[in-house]
């Protein structure tokens, strides 16, 4: 593009003498190139060419009997797309987790390794998309003591 650019820009030369509003850009090879011509080259929109989206976020405990809202270490979130199959997302020490889906519709929910649970929330997520969510774990199965710890 700028080979052919240049080759126009040489054949047929200047009309008039560059005035002081007139911008151009000197290239390494010492050739002018009109500034539009750049603009041109650098704001083309570059399309996705992802099927995926990210989903990020962070588990939480959030129950009545703490008092408190905290991380919910290594926790999971299932992911369920339209089709049916559930995506299993593990979250860190910090009960953050980060996963790159395909672009679907999810019902997403999440859980620990005692039997807290979250509501479900349901998502749309676009290719190239980034979506942030806090699950927070609200009830527990068995129950938890104050501390925090499974009965």
């Amino acid at each position: 593009m700028r080979a052919l650019l240049t080759l126009v820009l040489a054949s047929c030369g200047p009309t008039s003498d560059p005035g002081p509003n007139d911008a151009h850009l000197v290239q390494q090879d010492g050739q002018e190139e009109s500034e539009t011509a750049v603009e041109e080259d650098d704001t083309s929109p570059a399309d996705c060419e992802s099927e995926f989206g990210t989903l990020t976020g962070q588990i939480l405990y959030d129950l009545d009997q703490m008092g408190r809202t905290s991380a919910a270490q290594n926790a999971h979130v299932v992911a369920t797309p339209s089709d049916g199959e559930n995506i299993t997302i593990r979250s860190d020490a910090e009960g953050t987790f980060t996963a790159s889906l395909p672009a679907d519709e999810y019902l997403l929910m999440a859980n620990d390794t005692d039997g807290c649970v979250s509501d479900q929330a349901s998502m749309q997520l676009e290719p190239c998309d980034t979506i942030s969510i806090t699950l927070r774990l609200t009830e527990c199965l068995d129950g938890l003591t104050d501390d925090g710890v499974s009965e």
